[in-house]
This record gives structure tokens, C-alpha cells and sequence, in this order.
């Protein structure tokens, strides 16, 4: 009797085995997730020493690799699990909490998200910041498409216990249509939750992306050259990541600072790498996996170390670190300059937002991205003159550095394009283009500061070009700065000979 009751249980497992390999859907969950004990997929090959439930690796990576493989298909509530559960950061049950259960208030519909769009950009604001979303609106904003590549901003607030503010805010979506209002508290320790609401929100009303920002409402954006970067440098990629400024640091636990977090909060001595918060680019195809993975971890509420850094490390999504001269700086009035253009974000910080400061910076960058058009403006440029809507990147015209290989090429180069009389754009843009020549950005410190007196001092060995910039010429204030280089800087002087030796 045993003896045919185990050959009938042999011969089944062997007809069953034989059905799940000859049958194509069987076998996606393994394909669609790498999650077997001791075994990961990475490049095409698999590796041991894989642990499931273990925080995968920290470390931030650059364009060139990936720290693991992310799902092709759709992956399973159990893969989730697998991949997103953490002792000590999620429930010791192990079953999901749905962080964002309740429908949305204002801007459920996705008429605001159909076709098409290359860059959705998610503006974390406040239900009584109605002045910085209409500046927004005014400015970077205002540009959808560039080039043909389509750009959209949607707002994402919580709810407030101000009757007057919450009629006003209905009345803005209903003229604006740009406003998706989630049923939360509007307050700083819930800015998770915002931020999960809208990932939810995207997943939902959102098919055809390719890229999701999400920035702050103190922020100006470089549309422009956001644009050009995301086409350059990561446009080639088809796996799931994040681009940012990343930052790499320990919770605080000084009870008197703002952002001090408990042991109970987050157990660990450090926080893995995540982006900073003011701004930063996901690939949409990590968005329903950031919702889905958030069930099985415990809320915690500094939203870009649980979103970017702790949902990122648990799905192997790598974090790519901005390229240099590239992310965010601190906005200031130099930035109403020529540095508009050499950065992508520039934010308050703790400063108080300064609608004028804002509108000068924005106008610096439109004037620097494409020709002017305007026929009083002393660079207006006719379409007859460059019939582009936009120069090619080019180098600064009080100073930069060439290859002597360059020079003949740029010479024989330009017998065959009409003549352009902004020399910058015409060589180290127009010609440097056509030739395939790169432009390498400056190292930051080390490239041109506006002639001021307080360069007369140690800050003059902190640069190596200071011009005029417009400023009328002051000989006497040249020859201070030239004898502070001299003064702090590394080098002998030989009286005399103007020679120089280390």
C-alpha cells in the first residue's frame, strides 16, 4: 500500500514538473523579481550571497552600474514583501499598512496627465502658499515644451482646519486645474504622507512619463537645461533610478534640534544614502513600485530618507549622483547673472522667499538659454541671424581654456557657417558643436567671480578669473587683487624677472 501510494506521488510530481516548465506562466514570478534565498540576478548573471529581508547596499551609484536588478514585470505582493520588509522598520506581522487609503479631495481626474509627457514635475506645497504656486505658474512653469519634449507641473497639498483657506484652494483648482489635494493634516512631520499621496496619484492618473521631479514650491527651475541634462546624461538608460544631489549622514538625536528623530523612529546608526529633498528626478517606472514597497515599512516622516533612501535601497534602485555644475545651489542675487545658467535649481533654503529675487533669476535664465527677440534689448538676436529657438551650450566669453588641437579645426571649421557676431556662441558653441568638441564644466571654486574689493584678500587665491562684468574698470582695484594673488598664494617670487617657481 505505501509502496503505490509513492510511486503515484512521484509520478504526479514528475507530470506537474514537467507542465510548469512547458507553460509560460508559470515561472514569471521568479523572472519578474530576483528574491530566492542566496541568489540575486545582476547583469544578466546570478550571484550569491543575496539575503531576503536584509537592507540591500547603501551605496550611491553612478551612471555606469547598477547596485541590483529591478523588476521587469509587475511584481507580486509577495516579491514586495520579500524585498521591502525590515525588522525593526515594519510591522513585526508582516502584513501591509496602506499609508494612503483615503480618496483624494480636489484633483482626482487625470485630465491633467494625459498624452504624452517627458518631464511631470510634483510640487510639494501648502494649502496658504498660494502666492509661491502662482509665481511658479508665471515663471518656470509656464514653459510645457521644449523642443517637443512635453513638461507638466501639478501641485500637491494636504488639507487645513482654515475654512477660508480651504474655499480659496477649491476655488485656485477650479480655475487652475493643477492642484491635487490629498485627505491628510498639512503639517511638517506629514510631508511623508504628501509625498505618498502623490506617488499614488501619478501611478494612478499618469501612463505615458518618463520622468517625475519632485521639488519643493521655493525653488527656481532651469527647465532648460533640466531638459538638456536628463536628454545628455541619463537618456540612454532603461532601468529605474534616481538623479539627484546625494547626501549621506547620521539621525540626530540632540532632542533640541528640529529634525530629531528617536531610536524607536529609525533604530539605525546611519541613514542610507538618499537625495536631498528641494529637487530631485525619478524614472517613472519606480513610482508604483516606491507605493507598493512603502506598505511594508513603518511611516516615517523625513520623507526623502523613507522615499529615496530607505524605499531605494530596499528595491535596488541606484542614486545617481549629480553631474558637477549640474544640481542646486542656494538662490542669490548672483544668480541673476550669468551663473543662471550653470545650475538647474536654485532654492531658498531657510531664507524667506523673495518673489523679486525669483522673477530676476528666471528672467537671467530665459535670456541665457535661446536668442533674445526683443528689438530694444542690446543682444537681440533676428531669426534671419539664428533661426534656432536656442544655442547650443557655449563657454562664457571673459575667459575659457581651448586644446590647441582646436584651433585649426575652429578656423577651417568656420569657412563654411555664415557669420554670427556673438563670438561665444559662435565658437565654443555653434563651431564646438559641429566639431563634436566637449565642454567641461569648471570645477566649482574654481572658475570666475565678479571683480569685488573683498578679493583683495585670501578669497583671491579661491578663483582664477575676476571680471568687470559690465562694471566700469578700476585699475587701482586690479592691481589689489593681482597683489593678494601673489600674496596668498603658493608660489615664490622672483623680483624682477616676473617668474614664478614652487
Amino acid at each position: 500500500m505505501l509502496l503505490g501510494v509513492a510511486a503515484y506521488c512521484t509520478v504526479m510530481a514528475v507530470i506537474l514538473s514537467k507542465t510548469l516548465a512547458s507553460d509560460p506562466k508559470f515561472g514569471q514570478l521568479d523572472n519578474a523579481w530576483p528574491h530566492q534565498s542566496g541568489y540575486l540576478e545582476k547583469g544578466g548573471k546570478v550571484q550569491k550571497d543575496y539575503k531576503p529581508n536584509s537592507e540591500p547596499s547603501q551605496q550611491s551609484v553612478n551612471s555606469q552600474g547598477l547596485s541590483e536588478s529591478l523588476p521587469t514585470q509587475k511584481p507580486t505582493t509577495l516579491q514586495y514583501r520579500e524585498r521591502c520588509w525590515r525588522a525593526n522598520f515594519s510591522s513585526p506581522e508582516r502584513r501591509p499598512v496602506d499609508h494612503t487609503p483615503r480618496p483624494f479631495l480636489l484633483g482626482e481626474s487625470a485630465a491633467r496627465c494625459r498624452g504624452d509627457i517627458f518631464l511631470l514635475i510634483a510640487v510639494q506645497s501648502a494649502v496658504q502658499h498660494r502666492a509661491r504656486r502662482d509665481l511658479i505658474r508665471a515663471t518656470w512653469a509656464a514653459v510645457t515644451n521644449i523642443g517637443g519634449d512635453r513638461l507638466q507641473t501639478v501641485f500637491f497639498v494636504g488639507t487645513t482646519n482654515d475654512k477660508r483657506q480651504a474655499e480659496a484652494l477649491r476655488r485656485e483648482s477650479d480655475s487652475r486645474a493643477d492642484i491635487v489635494q490629498a485627505d491628510f493634516v498639512d503639517t511638517y512631520r506629514n510631508l511623508t504622507y504628501k509625498h505618498l499621496y502623490a506617488l499614488r496619484w501619478i501611478a494612478e492618473s499618469c501612463r505615458s512619463v518618463r520622468y517625475v521631479m519632485k521639488v519643493d514650491d521655493d525653488v527656481v527651475l532651469n527647465v532648460f537645461r533640466l531638459r538638456e541634462s536628463l536628454r545628455e546624461l541619463v537618456g540612454s538608460r532603461t532601468d529605474d533610478f534616481f538623479y539627484c544631489q546625494v547626501s549621506q549622514v547620521k539621525p540626530i538625536r540632540n532632542k533640541k534640534i528640529k529634525w530629531h528623530v528617536t531610536y524607536e523612529e529609525y533604530p539605525d546608526d546611519r541613514y542610507p544614502d538618499y537625495c536631498k529633498g528641494f529637487g530631485y528626478v525619478m524614472s517613472f517606472g519606480l513610482i508604483e513600485k516606491l507605493h507598493q514597497c512603502a506598505k511594508w515599512r513603518r511611516y516615517f516622516w523625513i520623507d526623502d530618507v523613507f522615499v529615496s533612501g530607505d524605499l531605494a535601497s530596499a528595491l535596488g534602485a541606484p542614486r545617481i549622483q549629480w553631474e558637477d555644475g549640474w544640481g542646486a545651489k542656494r538662490l542669490h542675487p548672483r544668480l541673476a547673472g550669468p551663473e543662471a545658467n550653470q545650475m538647474v535649481l536654485a532654492n531658498a533654503g531657510s531664507n524667506a522667499v523673495a518673489p523679486s529675487l525669483n522673477r530676476r533669476v528666471w528672467r537671467a535664465i530665459v535670456i541665457r538659454s535661446k536668442p533674445i527677440r526683443n528689438r530694444r534689448h542690446k543682444w537681440y538676436v533676428a531669426y534671419e541671424e539664428w533661426p534656432g529657438d536656442r544655442y547650443p551650450d557655449y563657454c562664457k566669453g571673459f575667459g575659457y581654456v581651448m586644446s590647441f588641437g582646436l584651433i585649426e579645426k575652429l578656423h577651417q571649421c568656420a569657412k563654411w557657417r555664415r557669420y554670427f557676431w556673438i563670438d561665444d556662441v559662435f565658437v565654443s558653441g555653434d563651431l564646438a558643436s559641429a566639431l563634436g568638441a566637449p565642454r567641461i564644466q569648471w570645477e566649482d571654486g574654481w572658475g570666475a567671480k565678479r571683480l569685488h574689493p573683498r578679493l583683495a584678500g585670501p578669497e583671491a587665491n579661491q578663483m582664477v578669473l575676476a571680471n568687470a562684468d559690465g562694471n566700469f574698470m578700476v585699475p587701482s582695484l586690479n592691481r589689489r587683487v593681482w597683489r593678494a594673488i601673489v600674496r596668498f598664494s603658493d608660489w615664490g617670487w622672483e623680483d624682477g624677472d616676473a617668474v614664478y617657481s614652487e
